[in-house]
């Protein structure tokens, strides 16, 4: 993991905290509404809230391709309402970026997930999931 120094804007100033970028290897989790499907073409699935674990791979969705594109990647066929992805691990793929001015193979991500659940109401209300380990 990368270590790096975060500065907060508290209310009385601003502090200086250390803290470690997580691996795309810890198995994390999703906590999303789905309302239905997408309005446009752009995307499969219209969303509203949801939540990841920040300590873990799916930190990188958030910093990355963005919840909506990863559901359209990854989502089977859901139904609107709360779900939960467990065991989320990505991979990431450094490309060769540019060379002499021609585009070349870009930096990617691949994902992977256990399973998917409906959410409880406890997840639901306090927008953080408990999961079982080993599962």
């Amino acid at each position: 993991m990368t270590e790096f120094r975060a500065i907060l804007v508290e209310a009385d100033g601003l502090v200086e905290e250390d803290f470690e970028l997580p691996s795309y290897g810890t198995p994390g989790w999703v906590l999303v509404e789905i309302l239905g499907p997408g309005a446009t073409d752009v995307y499969r699935y219209e969303t509203d809230n949801y939540a990841v674990s920040e300590e873990a791979s799916t930190f990188w969705i958030t910093e990355g391709v963005g919840i909506d594109y990863w559901l359209d990647m990854m989502a089977p066929n859901l139904a609107p309402g709360w779900w939960v992805f467990e065991n989320v691990v990505g991979t990431y793929i450094r490309g060769q970026g540019w060379i002499s001015g021609e585009i070349c193979e870009e930096d990617d991500e691949e994902w992977e997930y256990g399973f998917v659940r409906p959410a409880t109401q406890i997840e639901i209300d306090t927008q953080e999931v408990v999961t079982c380990p080993g599962l």
